[in-house]
C-alpha cells in the first residue's frame, strides 16, 4: 500500500533545505516461524510483524527558502532514504496492519449476516 511521506530534508552537498513530498511502499512482514517442535514439545511461534521499506517515488522537491522546484538527484534521494526511519516505516505499517484487521473484521461481521 502506498503511503505519503512528506518531510523537510538539509543536503549538505548543495547546501540547501527542501521540502519533499513522496509516495513510500511498505510491506508487512513477520518474524515468526510458525508451527514446530522441539525435543518432543510442539509449539507455534507468532512472531511480531513489522513494516519494509519496498520503494519509495519523489513526486516534489521545493527549495524551502525560494520555494523553487528542483529535479531529483542523488544527493537528494539519499536524503530522502535516511529521513524514511524505521520509525517513520513502522507507523506506515501500523496503519495498514489497522486497516487489514478493520477489513478483516467488516468481513467476518458481513459472513455472520449472510449466515442469518
Amino acid at each position: 500500500m502506498a503511503h505519503t511521506f512528506e518531510t523537510t530534508v538539509f543536503v549538505p552537498e548543495l547546501n540547501l533545505e527542501f521540502e519533499v513530498s513522496a509516495e513510500v511502499e511498505i510491506s508487512i512482514s513477520n518474524s515468526g516461524i510458525g508451527s514446530y517442535e522441539y525435543w518432543g514439545a510442539k509449539g507455534f511461534d507468532r512472531g511480531n510483524d513489522y513494516g519494509e521499506l519496498e520503494s519509495f517515488e519523489i513526486t516534489s522537491i521545493h527549495e524551502v527558502e525560494t520555494d523553487f522546484e528542483f529535479a531529483e538527484s542523488a544527493a537528494i534521494r539519499a536524503a530522502v532514504e535516511k529521513a524514511i526511519n524505521d520509525d517513520t516505516i513502522q507507523k506506515f505499517a501500523e496503519s495498514e496492519m489497522d486497516s487489514v484487521e478493520a477489513d478483516e473484521a467488516d468481513r467476518r461481521a458481513d459472513d455472520r449476516r449472510d449466515d442469518l
